[in-house]
């Protein structure tokens, strides 16, 4: 369960930061 939470975060934080670069870029 938690292994399947962190790897939602991780994906979640992954596009959250993606976007953030492409907003700044």
């Amino acid at each position: 369960f938690v292994k399947e939470l962190w790897d939602k975060v991780k994906k979640m934080g992954s596009a959250a930061w993606s976007a953030a670069k492409g907003a700044f870029a």
